[in-house]
C-alpha cells in the first residue's frame, strides 16, 4: 500500500473540517437553550436569597445600632460579632453549595 495514494488533500476537504466545529457548537447551543429555564431559575433563587442576605444584615445593624445608641454603652462584642457572622456565612455557603449540587443534578 503506498502512503502518498492515501494522503488526502486537507484543502479539497475543508467543508467536511468545517462541518464538525459547526455541530458541535450547534449542539451545545441546543443544550444550553434546553437547560435555559432552569439556570434563570436558579440565578433568580441565588439572587434572592442574596437580597435576603443583605436585608437582613442591615436589619441587623440597624437593630445593633439602636441598641448601642440607646444604652450608649460600648462593649467589648468583638466574639459575638464574629461568631453571628460565622453563623450566616455558613449559611450562605449551605445555599450556595446546595444551589450548584442541583445545577450539577439538572445537567
Amino acid at each position: 500500500m503506498d502512503i502518498l495514494a492515501e494522503d488526502v488533500d486537507l484543502l479539497e476537504k475543508h467543508d467536511i473540517l468545517l462541518h464538525y466545529p459547526g455541530v458541535f457548537l450547534l449542539v451545545h447551543i441546543l443544550i444550553f437553550l434546553k437547560h435555559l429555564p432552569q439556570v434563570v431559575h436558579i440565578v433568580l433563587k441565588v439572587l434572592a436569597l442574596v437580597s435576603i442576605f443583605t436585608v437582613k444584615v442591615c436589619v441587623t445593624l440597624l437593630i445593633l445600632n439602636l441598641l448601642l445608641d440607646v444604652f450608649l454603652v460600648e462593649t467589648d462584642d468583638t466574639l459575638l460579632e464574629l461568631l453571628e457572622v460565622g453563623n450566616v456565612m455558613q449559611a450562605f455557603e449551605d445555599v450556595v453549595l446546595e444551589l450548584l449540587l442541583e445545577a450539577f443534578l439538572l445537567i
